[in-house]
């Protein structure tokens, strides 16, 4: 069997590296460990370790569910070909607000003949355009989030080289692969700088300004083409459509605060190259400072998309039911 780099089981898992190289060593210890009663026992707790790490990442069967496809469309939605991350909870980052999620909340609670009609409007194609692009800015920032903290001494975060070129090549893989089901993805420059950017890791270690401003240029070319997304999603929804309705206003919320995103990594990128222009005596940038805002941004509009689709569907379904 091939071995798989712990940066990449990182990546497939959202686990971070550190987390994987200690549950892998730990598992390489009890194999060495002889006593049986002592070995049930330490497999046990590794278990209990592994589930609690795992549970909030993997679940089978909503995964299973979500193989049934779009409503109504070929299109899938998601498009398969990156890992996913969990759905936050009630007053984690991400929870529901003002944007997507707010808006599939509100479609949960409403009837079925209110369903249908939205069901009719929701441009399924564009938004799992949207839906791809936050999928990958979620985990170009997991990347760059640890690629950051990696650099600071006696940090818990250890992102080698190693597992940060791994990870990088295998989001370069699904971005290629997702690249011919949506055309923009490679008009959006994505594609190239997910490959420069694990290229550059080949001769820079992670925490460097130089890959820190590849991760910037390639969550720039993911920020540009989710605002171009949501800008199809709204044209679809002409005034006969659903202009002025709930969808179009979350829709513009959305839209609004992806230009904001965009506006703050280039901000971000123009703070970093006038700090290296004043080396050695250059302020520091907190390369973290919108982490926290982006990642909220990015799981809304993920999982915004993933429950309108399903309160849509179910809608749907209770209609042809008997």
């Amino acid at each position: 069997m091939e071995s798989v780099p712990p940066g990449e089981i990182g990546y497939e898992l959202t686990l971070p590296a550190h987390e994987v190289h200690r549950t892998l060593r730990d598992a390489g210890e009890l194999l060495g460990a002889a006593p049986p009663d002592a070995l049930d026992a330490r497999l046990g707790a590794l278990r209990a370790e592994l589930a609690a790490a795992l549970e909030p990442v993997l679940d089978l069967e909503a995964g299973l569910a979500r193989l049934s496809g779009a409503i109504g469309s070929r299109l899938p939605v998601p498009p398969y070909g990156a890992p996913e991350p969990a759905a936050p909870r009630p007053g984690e980052v991400g929870a529901p607000g003002s944007g997507l999620r707010a808006y599939a909340a509100g479609l949960a609670a409403r009837g079925i003949p209110y369903r249908m009609v939205e069901r009719a409007r929701f441009p399924v194609a564009e938004l799992a355009a949207v839906r791809l692009g936050a999928l990958f800015a979620f985990h170009t920032d997991r990347f760059r989030r640890d690629a950051e903290r990696s650099g600071f001494p006696n940090s818990a975060c250890d992102f080698t080289a190693v597992d940060a070129r791994a990870f990088a090549r295998a989001l370069a893989r699904d971005l290629a692969g997702a690249a011919p089901l949506f055309g923009a993805v490679t008009r959006s420059d994505a594609v190239r700088r997910a490959h420069h950017l694990a290229s550059s890791l080949e001769r820079d270690d992670p925490h460097t300004n130089e890959i820190a401003h590849d991760g910037i240029d390639l969550a720039l070319a993911l920020g540009e083409f989710r605002r171009r997304s949501l800008d199809l999603a709204l044209q679809a929804l002409s005034p006969r459509r659903g202009e002025g309705s709930a969808l179009a206003e979350a829709l513009s919320r959305c839209a609004f605060d992806a230009e904001r995103v965009i506006v703050q990594l280039r901000t971000l990128s123009s703070d970093l190259s006038a700090a290296e222009s004043t080396l050695p005596d250059g302020v520091y940038v907190d390369m973290a400072r919108d982490f926290a805002a982006h990642e909220a941004y990015h799981l809304d509009l993920i999982h915004g998309i993933d429950a309108a689709r399903d309160a849509l569907s179910e809608g749907a379904a209770a209609r042809s039911g008997p």
